[in-house]
């Protein structure tokens, strides 16, 4: 059955060494775990399947690990980052997808085409590595 990531209550990073990460202010509220892009004006928005398309997977950036209020500064985690990010079990190895929930994942395809827009792989039972970069 089809459903989003249950997202855990201690959002953290599972490996002190993120590769890539950038800073800017929410643009709006953000939830601990939240896939974000950045907007045209700089801040971090929540991402969901209407923004990142299969012609725009440039707007997918990564996730927050802090609840934000708009304005706060906010650092987003990306490719190669790997996340504590769920409490229950997930399957090793599956892949996550933008969802149409804004700032959540979910595992199921929501087309054919989207074998080219994972954005995070789940490495152990609870960590996600996130294995898609947009910019």
């Amino acid at each position: 059955m089809a459903a989003d990531i249950a997202l855990s209550t201690n959002v953290r990073l599972a490996d002190a060494h993120a590769p890539v990460r950038f800073t800017a202010p929410a643009g709006e509220v953000l939830f601990a775990g939240a896939g974000v892009f950045l907007h045209t004006d700089g801040t971090w928005h929540l991402i969901d399947k209407t923004i990142c398309t299969i012609a725009n997977v440039s707007k997918w950036y990564g996730i927050v690990l802090n609840v934000a209020a708009i304005g706060d500064i906010v650092t987003a985690f990306s490719i190669g980052a790997k996340i504590h990010l769920s409490d229950a079990a997930n399957a090793i190895g599956t892949f996550w997808y933008v969802s149409a929930t804004p700032g959540k994942f979910y595992d199921a395809k929501v087309a054919t085409a989207d074998t080219y827009l994972p954005c995070i792989k789940m490495i152990t039972a609870h960590v996600a590595q996130i294995v898609r970069g947009g910019v």
